[in-house]
């Protein structure tokens, strides 16, 4: 079940880039690491070299960038 886009994060400009439930219907966010997302951005692996998907670390390298996401500074927390 996809969380309703009112209940996104948004907060901060890294958080409204990356989380876009208008990007691929909601079904994957906008960074770099998301192999669907790097479909069509070829400038990107020389762009964002440390956020480009990483199959030695697997599924902790996605969950590691989405962590910063949701811990960066330019987030804030809404209380739910």
């Amino acid at each position: 079940m996809r969380l309703p886009d009112s209940r996104w994060p948004r907060v901060g400009e890294r958080m409204s880039l990356a989380f876009r439930p208008d990007w691929k219907g909601g079904m994957a966010l906008y960074v770099p690491c998301d192999r669907e997302s790097l479909v069509g951005h070829d400038a990107w692996p020389a762009q964002y070299p440390q956020l480009i998907w990483n199959p030695a670390k697997g599924i902790s390298h996605y969950l590691e960038v989405v962590h910063d996401l949701l811990q960066g500074l330019d987030h804030e927390r809404v209380a739910a």
